[in-house]
């Protein structure tokens, strides 16, 4: 009996909720050009390209990003990322030693 094949797992893996265990593998994208909506949690991306698509990061799990090109992005948060997004407003808005740092990071989000 011939046995289905698996998707490809990698060592990277994604926090889980409940009672399951302590995390599981990310999920391999590769090779897909992307021109829409993405959502990025809990993926792991290769040799993909992202072309004027809309990339939604919540930060409820990790992704990874390798040899991928970005063109032309929108960056949609919520959750946890959406959170962290407004501490860095936050420190934008007072002077500091990081304040063009995070001025350039809140520019890349369109935030």
């Amino acid at each position: 009996m011939e046995r289905a094949a698996r998707p490809p797992t990698v060592e990277f893996c994604q926090p889980l909720k409940g009672d399951a265990p302590a995390c599981a593998p990310l999920e391999l994208v590769e090779g897909v050009t992307f021109t829409d909506h993405v959502e990025m949690d809990g993926k792991r991306f290769r040799d993909c390209h992202f072309k004027g698509a809309v990339l939604h990061i919540s930060g409820a799990a990790p992704f990874v990003l390798e040899n991928t090109a970005i063109s032309s992005p929108e960056l949609h948060f919520s959750g946890g990322a959406a959170s962290v997004l407004t501490l860095l407003r936050s420190l934008a808005a007072s002077s500091g030693e990081h304040l063009a740092g995070v001025k350039a990071l809140l520019q890349m989000s369109g935030a």
